[in-house]
């Protein structure tokens, strides 16, 4: 088996092999498992960090309103949120967020970057979840958000659209 172009045995750096292969069994291979983590910046943004812990893929970067967020949660299909008692009330007017296991932890402090506060709670989150797959996330990506109104699949699916 082959784990991000490299062998089970290199990849898991002397972690039990037998461990990850029942983790990434019981993981869904058919959907992104993503994991975000969420953090309060000085600028009144919030810093978002993704991992994907099937694929090892990692994201960060800021959102500057609560809609941006909602719109992102849905376009990550998100499968859980980890995010500091402040940025509880971003979530409100997300229904997407409504039934996501959430886990709530104090922020280390606010950050001019916040999304390097994003990543530092990911990373801390992880460490103690899911022992060793910190590791093995690539290095994070710039996480981009829509300039314009994104139609998620649901409401794609949901949509009539009229020929006139």
């Amino acid at each position: 088996m082959v784990l991000r172009d490299r062998s089970i045995d290199e990849a898991c750096l002397g972690l039990d092999a037998a461990a990850l292969l029942a983790e990434a069994e019981a993981l869904d291979a058919r959907q992104a498992n993503r994991v975000v983590a969420l953090a309060s910046g000085k600028s009144g943004g919030l810093g978002v960090a993704v991992a994907d812990v099937s694929t090892g893929e990692c994201m960060a970067g800021e959102v500057l309103h609560p809609p941006a967020l909602a719109v992102l949660l849905v376009r990550l299909e998100a499968r859980e949120i980890v995010l500091p008692e402040a940025a509880l009330p971003w979530l409100d007017g997300a229904s997407v967020a409504r039934d996501l296991p959430r886990t709530v932890r104090p922020q280390p402090g606010r950050s001019d970057a916040p999304q390097d506060a994003a990543l530092a709670m990911l990373h801390a989150y992880l460490a103690e979840v899911r022992p060793g797959a910190s590791g093995l996330l690539l290095a994070p990506a710039p996480l981009t958000t829509a300039a314009h109104l994104e139609l998620g699949r649901e409401t794609v699916l949901h949509l009539e659209l009229l020929a006139t």
